[in-house]
């Protein structure tokens, strides 16, 4: 089975520093992990906002969209 670590914009300094992606594709499967609300902002709307614009951009580099995405697990933290 051929295993693919597509570049999504952004990534490659992470990639080159930590030696991890974000995204790995497994024949017709796409694996995304590590997405967090990348923002200067303290404010926890921003943040969300920020990780489903990376999380849709890393879809958009494999050529998938959010109605490709069957299972989606998600950890919230709010802190005051």
């Amino acid at each position: 089975m051929d295993i693919e670590y597509p570049t999504a914009d952004g990534w490659s300094d992470t990639e080159d520093d930590l030696h991890l992606t974000p995204v790995v594709r497994v024949g017709n499967t796409i694996h995304i992990s590590g997405t967090t609300g990348r923002s200067s902002s303290q404010d926890p709307e921003e943040q969300f906002v920020a990780a489903f614009k990376d999380i849709s951009d890393t879809l958009s580099a494999v050529c998938a969209g959010w109605s490709d995405v069957v299972k989606m697990t998600t950890s919230i933290c709010c802190s005051k």
